[in-house]
């Protein structure tokens, strides 16, 4: 099977994620092949502003009257063909709904990695992208140059009005250079000696184009996890072509924790963490092998998000991004450049969960979890943590080699969050 080719004319909205975590965006995105045009306008909630053209591979930026200011790109953005979902090599793992639309789940192989497209099933539109790094192999303007984007609306539209802006900017296109721009850079160069009035007309398009998103207040919270709770997620790797359902089991009272992962050969990688260490065993029907020791990280402790100073970005409510109810996003840092993307509802349940440019080599390459299924405070029988072999727990395994990592740095994050004995940071070579 192969995604949908989208309309010739289409109008979308998206929320955007950058890869760093600094703010999230909104974009008005007005697509028209027959122009070979894609015009993104694009906004934050402090005030930053762009409005960007994109004609077959150069990209201009325009004034508040829709003309053409300057040139800011040659060849760094591409416009897509209808469809471009299908230029490149891409495998379909199953349907499953997101956020309660049922989407088809499309991996894209780049390069020993792959980003993800998630394509709803009533009319083929997409419904999120989700890409490893910034490098926008795809060219895709304005999209591919984030983590992560969630499309509030799509529909197709019989005219997209952009005639006038192609013919104004073509007529300016003597003066295109081969510069590229970075569009957050851009955006926050357009806060800079903003007056009162120009920031409230800006907030005031996104209220338009985005009801129902806000900035936090003190009306909702970060989340703290209940003692004891149980999990279903859908885990995404981005170096392998399926995805991993998932159970959890969490209890922070004897501080020991299960994620069991199902594999696509029907064996299951169960990762336990007890105490300070994960063991992580992969059990097959007729055998269970070792597969190696992370000393000093155990069970994530219950006030994660304020241990590991997580920032509130956004609050949705009632969008059809968090449909019936209230949605906090929030980041946690991991380095620099990096961050976790992290939603909850307003009364505490797990809904993403996603790491941006996911490492291939450090753990599983699971840089997204869709929750399905959240039941806190319920009894755990202790017996789940108990499925470690004893020759997994030998002192001898604990630094031999193992699929999951290479090198193994457990820095301050990891220690905030899944060091409940508060060991010192230490990076150790498993080899």
């Amino acid at each position: 099977a192969n995604p949908n080719a989208l309309p010739q004319k289409w109008a979308a909205v998206a929320l955007l994620s950058p890869f760093d975590g600094s703010t999230m965006y909104i974009s008005l995105i007005t697509y028209d092949y027959s122009l070979k045009a894609m015009r993104t306008v694009v906004a934050d909630y402090e005030g930053g502003f762009a409005d960007l053209i994109t004609i077959n591979d150069s990209t201009w930026l325009l004034d508040e009257n829709s003309n053409c200011l300057k040139p800011v790109a040659a060849g760094m953005w591409k416009v897509p063909a209808p469809d471009w979902v299908n230029s490149t090599d891409h495998n379909c793992a199953g349907i499953k709904p997101i956020l309660e639309v049922p989407v088809q789940w499309w991996r894209y192989a780049a390069g020993g990695v792959g980003n993800w497209l998630w394509t709803r099933t009533d009319n083929g539109y997409p419904w999120r992208m989700m890409f490893v790094n910034d490098s926008n192999i795809y060219k895709l303007p304005l999209l591919g140059n984030f983590s992560m984007a969630n499309f509030i609306t799509m529909e197709s539209i019989n005219e997209s009005n952009l005639g006038p802006i192609v013919n104004s900017c073509r007529q300016s296109a003597k003066n295109l250079n081969a510069a590229k721009f970075n569009i957050q850079s851009l955006l926050k160069d357009s806060r800079l000696n903003i007056t009162a009035g120009e920031k409230e007309k800006r907030l005031a398009w996104l209220g338009s184009h985005a009801a129902g998103i806000s900035l936090p207040d003190s009306s909702i919270s970060l989340p703290v996890w209940p003692q004891t709770f149980s999990a279903k997620s859908l885990m995404t790797p981005v170096n392998r072509t399926a995805t991993y359902p998932t159970n959890i089991f969490y209890d922070w009272r004897i501080k020991k924790q299960l994620t069991a992962m199902q594999q696509p050969d029907k064996s299951v990688v169960d990762a336990y963490l007890i105490d300070s260490v994960t063991y992580i065993v992969q059990k097959f029907v007729d055998s269970t092998q070792c597969q190696g020791v992370l000393p000093h990280l155990g069970p994530a402790t219950p006030r994660w998000a304020y241990v590991d100073k997580c920032q509130s970005k956004l609050v949705l409510t009632n969008t059809p991004l968090s449909p019936n109810r209230k949605t906090l996003i929030f980041t946690c840092p991991i380095e620099e450049g990096r961050v976790f993307w992290i939603w909850y509802t307003a009364e505490g349940k797990p809904i993403v969960f996603f790491e941006t440019s996911p490492p291939v080599s450090e753990g599983t390459s699971l840089s997204l979890a869709d929750y399905y299924d959240f039941n806190p405070n319920v009894a755990i029988n202790p017996v789940i943590f108990k499925g470690v072999p004893a020759n997994c727990m030998a002192n001898n395994q604990i630094y031999k080699k193992q699929r999951f990592h290479g090198q193994l740095a457990i820095d301050l994050n990891c220690n905030n969050c899944h060091n409940p004995v508060n060991d010192k940071p230490v990076v150790i070579n498993l080899k």
